[in-house]
């Protein structure tokens, strides 16, 4: 089980900041949009802020469900963020199923990706991201890890065989170790029960479970909406395992 120290925590505290600083981002406003939107940060901000001082962002991606586009676009043109001439595209990329991304500016130049998902929750759209090391994300009540073992380890599996060769180098490049097979992740166990172990890729996963790695952005409890706590999903419900 990974365990984070109060230095770790501090760090991680300290590097969202200065993150959030750079991109002229009042957090106590955003803090408040993101309770009522269900909102979240993710991308490589969030394993930036997991793995302080391994690497720097470029952007900054923020998940919305698409029915709360609209409080998101209104807050952060507010933060001085202007929508860029693009072509808003539906896509289905690397990330997730079916996404709207929107690119926003500010004066000096910082990029924020507005990313709106049809899911009925965000969680859903960051569990559909091509590999384990990128399903990650800020909340309002604290930093998220789905998958600490391998990630803080700097191991991330690719869950899909179609991403762009280009996206995998990436993360290569910022010192994980990319694996396609379950067979080559930490912890793994030739004899186990599929559908049960966390190496298989068949388990059914839920946002509280044991595995998942929540740090509080406050020393109070995690406070955790309701529905967030039934959130479920299954990297690869079809993956063939040898031990079915």
């Amino acid at each position: 089980m990974i365990e984070i120290s109060d230095y770790q925590r501090k760090d991680m505290h300290e590097t969202l900041a200065q993150i959030l600083k750079r991109f002229n981002i009042d957090w106590n406003v955003m803090r408040a949009v993101m309770v009522t939107t269900g909102a979240v940060i993710s991308g490589s901000v969030a394993l930036a802020v997991l793995q302080a001082g391994e690497f720097v962002p470029q952007d900054l991606d923020i998940y919305v469900t698409s029915t709360n586009l609209a409080v998101l676009l209104i807050f952060l043109n507010e933060q001085g963020y202007s929508l860029q001439i693009t072509t808003p595209k539906t896509t289905r990329n690397s990330y997730s199923r079916s996404t709207v991304t929107l690119t926003l500016k500010n004066d000096g130049g910082e990029r924020i990706d507005l990313i709106a998902t049809t899911d009925q929750h965000v969680i859903h759209a960051i569990t559909q991201f091509h590999s384990t090391c990128v399903m990650n994300y800020i909340a309002y009540y604290g930093i998220i890890c789905l998958y600490p073992e391998w990630t803080m380890r700097k191991v991330g599996l690719v869950t899909n065989e179609a991403t762009d060769q280009q996206a995998i180098d990436k993360y290569r490049g910022r010192g994980f170790t990319m694996v396609y097979r379950s067979e080559d992740l930490p912890g793994y166990e030739p004899t186990h029960k599929c559908g049960r172990h966390q190496c298989c890729l068949k388990t059914r996963r839920e946002l509280r479970d044991h595995v998942t790695l929540s740090i509080p952005l406050e020393d109070a409890e995690l406070s955790v909406h309701t529905e967030e706590g039934i959130v479920g999903w299954v990297l690869q419900k079809d993956y063939d395992c040898e031990l079915s």
